[in-house]
Order: structure tokens, then C-alpha cells, then sequence
């Protein structure tokens, strides 16, 4: 088999696997699976073979991101496969063929990633370009649109200019007739005109007199009013300085009573248990995600002390989903914090469980974490 022979066998295989997590754990699946993917041709009963061995545990427990667990993973399916007599030859095309099928950290793999980051790269640098181009090229389409029809609205307006002049210059003059002018006053004016302007007088008269009366007598309110508002202000002011001396001195000595004592400021039960709370909860849900790092950093210095992070990380890989619900806090301090909870785990296999859970949050330097954690199936 060449090297191109087991990168393709490889990538559809990872593709297979992609579609169905299960594929390994059914033998026949697998081998019919193989055959519609057209992996016949590239003898793929030798893959059968190495699967009837069980080594998909082996495959399953290989972290893809660890050179050491890769070359580890790859030395065992060696062993296995030599001990049962298969030829070098194969035994080297099934280890290849898994590596690439599961995305095993290798020397040619990172090769293979860096040059497919290197041409999405310069794929996406091609589209940005080519969008660019298409922007400026649509900026100089309006831009030539708009002088078009700045160009086109002065020749109208021109146009209409030369109209309007025309149409001027042919109109006749208007002969006006002369206005006779009035020299008499109101002796000249007809009998009724004059009697409405006599009245008209009258009532400009009236309307006077009532708006200048009112507001002569609201100017004398004001001037009382004011004088009363002084004087009360007045007294106000002597009553205040008579008193202004015991007033003073009961000021001064509450002064000195309360100077220097400040208030105690210290967060709520409720507020430390929701810290302590978010913590559990935030541990579950970078497990569900496979945050593995990020859920370890939950736990503190001393967890981590008895537990170690390879170890604990690979209990996982089987895990779909962690989820804690009906948090209860039996006790809560200002750096310790007791939770009871039911935890909810989905694994793939091992279907749906359910499990009590306690743990200890406490108070570190670096904020809460997780100290201790006990589960008891339901």
C-alpha cells in the first residue's frame, strides 16, 4: 500500500466514524460499511482482522493531541497485530490507516494541517480580495451614476431657464391705471364709514381701562406679600441665630461620637453560595463540552494533588453529556461551602445514570473551587 493508498483509506474511514461514534463496536457494521465506502479494493480485511482483536479499546483510549499516548497507541496495535502473525507490511497499513482515521498527532499530520491552514489561508486572503475588488468596483458604478445625473439635472435646469425667459419676453405689458390719492380725513369719508371708526375708538378705549386695572392691583398684592415675606424671613433668621449655639454644640459632639467608625462590609450567604454554586455547574458544563483543562482548573490545589489530569481526563472520553441539577447547600461560609446536588451523565455506551452528588468548594487565592466531590448511584 502506498502513502496515498492509506490517506485516502484513512480519511474515508475517519468520515465513517464521523457519522456513526459506534462503528468499532460492531464488526459486521464495520466490514459492510468498509465495502460500500469502497475500501475492498485496498484489502480491507485486514482491518477486519485487527478489529476481531479488540483494539478498539486501544483506539478509544489514545489521547489524539499527545505525541507520547500516540506512539504508545501505535506500539501496542503493533504488538497485537505481530502476535498474530500478520506480515510487517500489514501491520504498519492498519497502524497508518488508524492514525489517520482518528487524527493521531504525528509528523505527517502536523505537515498536513500546516498546509491545510496555509491554503485556507491564502483561499480566504483570494476571497477578501476579490470582495474588495467587487466593492470598489460597485463604489465607482454609483460614483459615475451620480455625476450622470448631477449632468443630466443642469441641462434640465438650463433648459428650464431658457423656457421661462422666452416666455417672459413674449408676454404684453400690463398698462396700470393711475390711483387717485385720498386728501380728506375722516370729514371725507361716507357717513357709515365714519360712525365704525368712532366705535372702534371707543372700544380700544375700554379694553385699556380693564387691563391696566387689573394690573395695578396685582401690584399692590405683590408688594404686600413681599414686605410679609420679609419680615418673616426676618424672624426666622433671629430665631435660628438664638438657637444656633445649642444646635452647634449638638452637631460637634455627634461628630465626635461617629468619627472613625465604619460599617463592616461582608458579602451575604446568598451571594457566597451562588460563587460556590457557579463553580460546580461551570465544572460540568466545560466536561459536556470537553473542556477537559478548563474543568480541571475548577478543582483546587489539594484535588489536584490526589488526582492527576491524564488520568482524570480519559474517564471522560466516552462522556456525551454532565449536567448537576437541585443544588441544596448544607453549609455555607465566608471560605467553605457545602453542596448536595443530582448529577445527570450520558455516556456513550453506557446509556443515561443519575447520581447524588456532595461536594467541598473553598475559598482560594485564585477564587472558589472544588476540593472534594463524592457521587453514590441512584
Amino acid at each position: 500500500m502506498g502513502k496515498d493508498d492509506i490517506q485516502q483509506t484513512g480519511e474515508i474511514l475517519r468520515k465513517l466514524l464521523q457519522e456513526d461514534e459506534n462503528l468499532l463496536l460492531d464488526q459486521a457494521s464495520f466490514s459492510d460499511k468498509l465495502a460500500k465506502a469502497g475500501i475492498v479494493s485496498r484489502d480491507n480485511s485486514i482491518l477486519d482482522k485487527a478489529l476481531s482483536l479488540g483494539i478498539n479499546a486501544i483506539l478509544m483510549s489514545v489521547d489524539q493531541e499527545s505525541l507520547e499516548s500516540v506512539k504508545a497507541g501505535q506500539a501496542k496495535l503493533r504488538e497485537i497485530l505481530l502476535n498474530e502473525n500478520i506480515n510487517m507490511r500489514r501491520v504498519d497499513f492498519v497502524v497508518d490507516v488508524f492514525t489517520v482515521a482518528f487524527d493521531w498527532v504525528t509528523p505527517e499530520n502536523i505537515a498536513r494541517k500546516e498546509k491545510e491552514a496555509k491554503e485556507k489561508a491564502a483561499a480566504e486572503k483570494a476571497r477578501q480580495q476579490r470582495a474588495e475588488e467587487q466593492a470598489q468596483q460597485q463604489a465607482q458604478r454609483k460614483e459615475a451614476e451620480a455625476r450622470r445625473l448631477a449632468v443630466q439635472k443642469e441641462e434640465l435646469d438650463r433648459r428650464a431657464a431658457q423656457q421661462a425667459a422666452v416666455q417672459q419676453a413674449t408676454v404684453e405689458p400690463v398698462i396700470q391705471q393711475p390711483v387717485k390719492q385720498s386728501t380728506g380725513g375722516a370729514e371725507n369719508q361716507p357717513p357709515t364709514k365714519v360712525l365704525a371708526y368712532v366705535i372702534g375708538l371707543i372700544l380700544i378705549a375700554v379694553c385699556c381701562i380693564f387691563l391696566v386695572k387689573p394690573a395695578t392691583e396685582n401690584q399692590g398684592q405683590v408688594n404686600g406679600s413681599s414686605k410679609t415675606k420679609v419680615t418673616t424671613e426676618k424672624e426666622v433668621s433671629e430665631k435660628n441665630n438664638d438657637n444656633g449655639g445649642s444646635n452647634r454644640r449638638v452637631a460637634s459632639d455627634n461628630k465626635s461620637n461617629t468619627e472613625g467608625i465604619k460599617a463592616p462590609v461582608k458579602s451575604s450567604e446568598g451571594e457566597i453560595a451562588s460563587a460556590a454554586g457557579a463553580v460546580l455547574v461551570n465544572y460540568h458544563k466545560n466536561i459536556t463540552k470537553s473542556n477537559y483543562r478548563t474543568a480541571y482548573n475548577c478543582t483546587s490545589d489539594g484535588w489536584q494533588g490526589r488526582v492527576g489530569y491524564e488520568g482524570w481526563a480519559k474517564g471522560f472520553k466516552t462522556t456525551i453529556s454532565s449536567e448537576v441539577s437541585n443544588i441544596q447547600y448544607d453549609s455555607v461560609s465566608d471560605d467553605r461551602v457545602v453542596v448536595r446536588y443530582v448529577l445527570t451523565a450520558v455516556d456513550n455506551p453506557g446509556g443515561t445514570r443519575r447520581f447524588n452528588g456532595k461536594a467541598v468548594i473553598i475559598k482560594t487565592s485564585e477564587g472558589w473551587k472544588i476540593d472534594n466531590m463524592e457521587h453514590e448511584a441512584r
